[in-house]
């Protein structure tokens, strides 16, 4: 990060600290020639890009609960701007503050086969899950819920029943195959929580997901 781009972050935060009624929304970008990139546990570079200027946001005093990230993947072969900053009512609670954080993580439908609850975890999923389970081996006490997410595609109740057996799906990959033993919990919120628009098939795709929230 050059002394520019330090300069603007501390605008930013100091923009932040000085008017609690906002939020900051950070969007990620990534080309399609950049699709299969995962870093850690991020899914896409998107996420990875947006997560890094958040950690350097919340060093600089801007609490936690007013920076929500996402991503988005762009056309063409360059990227002339990977990080989309966007200043927010904080009273506007129309789409979910999704996380991408160890403690609330959020994977993509990527990871089940299309409009089915069969569980195929890619790259940034096994290497969460082999982090999570030293986690639980050092915190017994550590209680683990998977939430199902859907989009409003179809009916209410198959959609909540759909992130209900997702949901069981990665619960029973983290038993079985990565063995965890610490309690886990499972609910849907089908198609109640989106974190996206649903009136375009990249927003859809964003909304069908899952989030593991350790408590």
């Amino acid at each position: 990060m050059d002394s520019n781009n330090r300069v603007f972050l501390d605008e930013i935060a100091a923009y932040m600290i000085d008017n609690e009624d906002k939020k900051l929304k950070i969007t990620g970008r990534y080309l399609e020639s950049e699709e299969d990139i995962t870093v850690g546990s991020y899914e896409n570079l998107g996420i990875a890009r947006a997560a890094a200027i958040e950690k350097e946001l919340l060093g600089l005093g801007i609490p936690d609960d007013r920076i929500s990230i996402t991503y988005s993947m762009v056309e063409g072969e360059e990227l002339t701007e990977p990080i989309v900053f966007e200043i927010l009512e904080a009273s506007n609670n129309e789409l979910e503050d999704v996380q991408f954080t160890f403690t609330n993580m959020t994977f993509l439908e990527s990871n089940f086969k299309f409009d089915s609850d069969v569980f195929e975890p890619r790259a940034a999923f096994l290497t969460y899950a082999d982090s999570m389970k030293t986690y639980f081996e050092l915190n017994p006490d550590k209680t683990l819920l998977i939430i199902g997410h859907t989009d409003k595609i179809g009916k209410q109740t198959y959609n909540k029943d759909l992130g209900y057996r997702r949901a069981n799906s990665a619960k029973q990959y983290l038993v079985n195959k990565i063995g965890i033993q610490n309690e886990i919990k499972i609910k849907s919120m089908g198609e109640k929580q989106p974190m996206a628009t649903n009136k375009t098939e990249a927003g859809r795709s964003k909304n069908r997901r899952i989030n593991l929230v350790i408590e």
